[in-house]
C-alpha cells in the first residue's frame, strides 16, 4: 500500500495540475521532494524501522546461571532490533503510508480545491462510517459486521471502543468546521444543502463518539460540540435580526436533541455504566485504574532505559512488562501490550532517535499553524482543536496505535498547515498588488518611513 501511494505521489498531483508528461511530472516532483524536510525525516525513521525488522528475532533462552528465562541479544548487537519480524513488519506498514500520505498532500500541485474536496471526502466517508456504527449497534450484534468476533466492546468497524471514540472525536471537529464554514462563508453564497449536509454529518459524528462508549471520547466531543455552539451563537447574534437568533438557537437545540436522543435510545445502560466509572478511572489512589496507568507507565520507562537511542522494536512492551512490573499488578492490570500513552511506548518501541524523528516531523507540519490565524477561520481553528485532542488523548491511552487514527490524524494536521500556508501566501500576494497600485512617490514616503 505505501508503495502505491509513493508512485501516486511521484505522478497523481502534477497530473491533476494539468501536468501530461510523465518525465515531467517525475522531475518537478523529484525537485519538490529533495526540498521536502519531511521526506529525509520520513526517510530516517522508515530506516530505522526497516533495521529493527532485518535485525528482529529475539527468542526467549534459558540463562542458568540464573536460572530463569531471559530475551536472547539480537542477531546484530549493535544496531536496532525488534523481538519479533512480524511485528516489526507491522510498524512498517502502518507508518509508510502515513509517510507516503503526508508527501502528497505536501506537494505544491496541491490547491485550495482538492485540499477541501479531500477534507469533505474525510467528513462523508465519517459519517457513512456513524451510520453503519448505529445500525450495527441497534441491531444487537456483538460481532463486527455481523460475522468478526469482537474481543471488546466495539462500534462500526473499531474493535477497540477508544479508538473508536478518537476517530469520531477527530471527524467530529473536521464536519464542524465545514458546517461553520459554510454557514459565514463570506467568498460565496451560502448553500442551505450544504450546511444541512455538515450538520447531519456533524450529528452523527457526535453520536458516534458517544456511542463508542469511550469515556474520553465523550468528553472530547461534547466539549467540541457546546465550544462549536458558543463560536456560532457569538458570531451571529449582533449581525442578525431577532428571528434569526431564535432560528439558530432551536437549529442548535435540535441538533443536540438529535445527537442525544440517538445515545440515549441506542446505549443508554453502557453509557451510564461507562461515565459512572470515569472518576474512578482519573483518581491515583492505591488499587485505581488511573494509579495501574502510572505503574505502567513507569515500568514502561524503566524498560526504555535498557535500549535508549533504538528502542526495543514495534510492541516490545508485552516481552518486557513482566520483568518490570510487581507480579500482583501483573495480575491486576488489563493490556500490558500496552503503554496506554502513546509518546511513551513510541518512546520505549523506537528510542531517542525514533521520538526524535516523530516530534521534528510533527513540529514541520504544525508551524505553518502560527502564522496562519486560524482562529479566523472556524474550519482550520476546529480542525486544529481535534488534531490537538487527539494528541492529548494519547496521553491518557492508545489512539495513535490503530492506523485509521494516523492516517486521519496526519493528514488532517498535514491540511491545516498547508491551508494556512496558502493563506499566507494569498495575504501576501494582495498586500504586494495594493502596494502595487499605490502612487510610486506615497510608496517611495512609505518605504522610507519603515
Amino acid at each position: 500500500m505505501g508503495v502505491v501511494m509513493l508512485a501516486a505521489l511521484v505522478f497523481v498531483p502534477p497530473y491533476l495540475a494539468g501536468m501530461q508528461n510523465a518525465a515531467a511530472a517525475f522531475r518537478a516532483t523529484f525537485k519538490c521532494l529533495i526540498r521536502d524536510p519531511v521526506f529525509y525525516l520520513g526517510l530516517a525513521f522508515m530506516t530505522l524501522l526497516a533495521v529493527q525488522w532485518f535485525n528482529a528475532g529475539r527468542p526467549l533462552v534459558l540463562d542458568q546461571t540464573q536460572n530463569r528465562w531471559l530475551y536472547s541479544q539480537p542477531g546484530i548487537p549493535f544496531l536496532p532490533s525488534a523481538f519479533t519480524e512480524s511485528e516489526a513488519m507491522e510498524m512498517i506498514t502502518w507508518f509508510l503510508p502515513a509517510w507516503a500520505l503526508v508527501l502528497i498532500l505536501r506537494s505544491p500541485w496541491m490547491d485550495y480545491d482538492m485540499f477541501y474536496s479531500l477534507w469533505r471526502m474525510m467528513a462523508l466517508n465519517s459519517a457513512l462510517l456513524a451510520l453503519f456504527g448505529i445500525v450495527q449497534l441497534a441491531s444487537g450484534t456483538t460481532d463486527i459486521y455481523w460475522m468478526i468476533p469482537a474481543k471488546y466492546i466495539h462500534f462500526a468497524s473499531f474493535g477497540y471502543p477508544n479508538h473508536a471514540g478518537a476517530y469520531f472525536t477527530l471527524m467530529l471537529c473536521l464536519s464542524g468546521g465545514l458546517l461553520l464554514r459554510e454557514t459565514f462563508a463570506r467568498d460565496k453564497p451560502v448553500l442551505n444543502g450544504a450546511i444541512l449536509l455538515w450538520l447531519a454529518c456533524s450529528i452523527l459524528d457526535l453520536a458516534a463518539a458517544t456511542l463508542s462508549f469511550s469515556r474520553a471520547a465523550t468528553v472530547f466531543s461534547w466539549t467540541v460540540t457546546v465550544a462549536m455552539c458558543v463560536y456560532a451563537i457569538r458570531k451571529w447574534w449582533h449581525v442578525v435580526n431577532p428571528a434569526a437568533r431564535l432560528n439558530l438557537v432551536v437549529s442548535i437545540g435540535g441538533a443536540l436533541f438529535l445527537a442525544c436522543f440517538a445515545a440515549i435510545a441506542f446505549g443508554k445502560e453502557k453509557l451510564v455504566e461507562k461515565m459512572s466509572k470515569l472518576i474512578p478511572s482519573i483518581t491515583i489512589l492505591p488499587d485505581s485504574a488511573g494509579a495501574s496507568r502510572i505503574m505502567v507507565i513507569t515500568a514502561a520507562l524503566e524498560a526504555w532505559k535498557d535500549s535508549p537511542w533504538f528502542g526495543v522494536g514495534g510492541a516490545g512492551f508485552r516481552y518486557l512488562a513482566a520483568s518490570h512490573l510487581p507480579g500482583r499488578a501483573i495480575e491486576k492490570t488489563a493490556g500490558l501490550a500496552n503503554v496506554h500513552n502513546d509518546p511513551v511506548q513510541f518512546l520505549l518501541e523506537f528510542g531517542l532517535v525514533g521520538i526524535g524523528l516523530m516530534v521534528l516531523i510533527i513540529f514541520v507540519l504544525a508551524r505553518p499553524l502560527f502564522r496562519g490565524r486560524v482562529s479566523r477561520r472556524p474550519a482550520l481553528l476546529f480542525a486544529a482543536a481535534g488534531v490537538f485532542i487527539v494528541l492529548l488523548q494519547s496521553l491518557i491511552d492508545l489512539p495513535f496505535r490503530c492506523p485509521a487514527i494516523i492516517y486521519a490524524w496526519l493528514a488532517m494536521l498535514t491540511l491545516v498547515g498547508r491551508l494556512c500556508e496558502l493563506a499566507v501566501r494569498d495575504r501576501q500576494r494582495k498586500y504586494t498588488e495594493v502596494l502595487a497600485s499605490v502612487d510610486p512617490d506615497e510608496q517611495a514616503v512609505k518605504n522610507w518611513k519603515q
